[in-house]
């Protein structure tokens, strides 16, 4: 790491001083200009100015511009389709999971399936295939945003439970695993309030809600998701089963104030996220915390994801360069939210990085590599800010057990069939 870090020293300072004696230029010729646009925090885009600074010192005939789009999903969105009306695309851009078949559908990405097509030896590096409707790719995935579970393990041995962790190594760690382990962790108070959680997830959604219907054997949607098949007996299975983890109240929302400050207090047992935990996480405290992977459910063993992957805007100027790019925060250009981060790299190469700090971990990190041969993507629904508007809310009565799960289910799919059927 410090012979590359040298390296791309030694190559800026040689970029430098072609700067400074050719005003700016590379052996005559302009510097190419590139930007790149991305939502995020200033932790999220210091990894992209680390990244960018490498790119350039490889590149010294290349200069990169960041775009510092603040907030995600419908804000980004809307930013992005604002600058795509006044011709400001940004050369590259990330994808937000949720919009992806809208993008791809909307003319704003460049096909990129040429490109990749005259790059097989790039393609092989990567465990997920880039990103598009059909065979026509549209975007490369950087990194696996995979289903995890985070784990406090001192509130599990207060507790006098044996560890998730121990349970998945013994080949036990099942669903039934997951909610006799949450039910533990929960603790009620005289007026049957949560003063302990054993498994908090994020607001009802698409993308939490989705791996309990296709471990179920449900779809959400048919095939390029375009076909209504969430009010199926497999998927109203699978959210049966999960409203009454919350009926029961073993499993909570984690987005409330109330739960928050539990979680902060160290109150929790389990918690559903997206990538491995900080050596010290501060979501939750000062909690150490662990992981296991997603339990095997009760038809299919899968371990849901979603992607956020690059694209190049179909009106840049410099598509060879801005594919360049693309392809280098795609791959080398990650390793610092693999490193830093705990984030999962969908570049084979970068998962030497995970294993080199596999001793965060407990067991290590080979049971996430087993894990990355049952992954199963979460769906992309046209549309799906409509979609979501009808669906989101369906979803949160269903887990508080307002609704009739088929019925409401049934009273929603048509609407939603009509959407995707763009009427």
């Amino acid at each position: 790491m410090q012979a590359k870090k040298r390296f791309f020293a030694v190559m800026a300072a040689i970029a430098t001083v072609f700067c400074l004696t050719l005003s700016c230029t590379v052996f005559g010729a302009e510097k190419i200009k590139l930007t790149m646009g991305t939502w995020g925090s200033e932790t999220f885009w210091g990894f992209h100015e680390k990244a960018i600074a490498d790119f350039e010192a490889l590149n010294p005939d290349i200069e990169v511009e960041l775009l510092k789009m603040g907030g995600g999903g419908a804000n980004y969105w809307e930013r992005l389709v604002t600058l795509q009306a006044a011709g400001q695309m940004p050369d590259i851009f990330r994808v937000v999971s949720s919009q992806q078949t809208d993008v791809y559908r909307s003319g704003m990405a460049l096909e990129l399936t040429p490109f990749i097509n005259n790059d097989p030896a790039f393609s092989r590096d990567f465990i997920l295939p880039p990103m598009g409707i059909g065979d026509k790719a549209y975007a490369i995935a950087d990194g696996i945003i995979v289903n995890i579970i985070h784990l406090n393990e001192e509130k599990l041995a207060e507790r006098g439970l044996v560890s998730p962790t121990a349970l998945y190594k013994q080949g036990i760690w099942d669903y039934d695993a997951l909610a006799d382990t949450a039910r533990k962790v929960t603790q009620l108070n005289a007026d049957d309030q949560v003063v302990s959680v054993g498994f908090a997830m994020v607001t009802p959604a698409l993308i939490t809600v989705g791996p309990w219907v296709q471990s179920f054997g449900g779809s959400w949607f048919g095939p390029e998701n375009n076909t209504v098949m969430f009010n199926r007996p497999e998927a109203i299975a699978g959210l049966a089963w999960l409203r009454d983890r919350f009926l029961e109240k073993s499993f909570s929302d984690r987005n409330p104030q109330d739960v928050r400050a539990m979680m902060a207090d160290g109150k929790w047992g389990m918690a559903f996220n997206w990538s491995l935990p900080k050596v010290e996480d501060v979501q939750y405290g000062n909690v150490k915390t662990e992981y296991v992977p997603w339990p095997k459910g009760p038809v299919q063993d899968v371990t849901t994801f979603r992607t956020e992957p690059w694209a190049i805007a179909s009106t840049s100027n410099n598509k060879e360069a801005a594919y360049k790019l693309a392809r280098f925060m795609a791959a080398q250009g990650y390793i610092y939210q693999v490193q830093e981060a705990g984030k999962v790299p969908n570049y084979k190469p970068l998962m030497k990085e995970l294993v080199a700090h596999a001793d965060r971990f407990v067991g290590g990190v080979d049971y996430l590599n087993e894990q990355l041969n049952k992954l199963t993507p979460q769906p992309v629904p046209p549309s799906e800010s409509q979609v979501m508007a009808i669906l989101n809310p369906t979803l949160t009565a269903i887990i508080k057990g307002e609704v009739s799960i088929e019925n409401v289910l049934e009273s929603i799919a048509g609407p939603i069939q009509n959407i995707l059927d763009g009427k």
